[in-house]
């Protein structure tokens, strides 16, 4: 094998070896934030991945490790904004409620 060839394939090793390191920890964020979920959110959330991926994902590090790295980000990302929504569109709400009345600016 010439050396910049086991350069190569060294830094390829390396690469993967983070990649598995994003992944894994993708997939603890996920586990952990799906517990922050009710019931019929987890039931939203998991007829949603069905439905998007044409197969049932189970939500723990065991199912999760059976998706692609693209899969799981975006698994994290829409849970993550599933959980924002859902701690800060009651706030949003009230302030609007709160707010009516109010002789506000139209334009920004």
């Amino acid at each position: 094998m010439q050396p910049y060839q086991s350069t190569l394939r060294k830094s390829m090793e390396n690469d993967i070896f983070k990649g598995e390191g994003i992944v894994r920890e993708s997939i603890e964020i996920i586990v952990s934030e799906f517990t922050m979920l009710n019931d019929e959110e987890k039931n939203l959330l998991l007829t949603w991945l069905t439905k998007h991926y044409g197969k049932h994902i189970e939500i723990s590090s065991t199912g999760l490790s059976l998706c692609n790295q693209d899969d799981v980000e975006t698994i994290r990302n829409t849970l993550s904004g599933l959980i924002l929504t859902k701690k800060y569109v009651p706030d949003m709400l009230g302030s609007r409620e709160w707010l009516k009345g109010e002789n506000l600016p139209q334009k920004i």
